[in-house]
């Protein structure tokens, strides 16, 4: 099996998925910079998003789905929740 098997085909950056995935990071930097620096919590924030993939990852392989548009560990997901956390610290950084 090779790696790519592994990642989510999702090519649909206009879908509710990746508003909730912008949003969540967006909220998990919100919360992190509450108790530790921008870049800290910004790193944190891209820890917590791929704990998350890698967890859709293993139940879509306990399924059967893995490699399925939806299922697997989306990069794309994964840019979204950055994306989120970028937002956050520029807005923070203009207040």
């Amino acid at each position: 099996m090779n790696l790519l098997h592994f990642l989510d085909p999702d090519r649909n950056w206009r879908s509710l998925d990746k508003v909730e995935h912008a949003a969540f990071g967006f909220g998990i930097c919100l919360m992190a910079t509450g108790f530790m620096s921008g870049l800290a919590a910004f790193g944190f924030t891209l820890l917590v998003a791929a704990v998350y993939e890698a967890g859709q990852t293993d139940t879509a392989h306990s399924v059967g789905k893995l490699g399925q548009v939806g299922f697997g560990f989306s990069l794309l997901d994964q840019a979204f929740s950055t994306a989120g956390a970028l937002l956050w610290l520029a807005l923070r950084a203009a207040l």
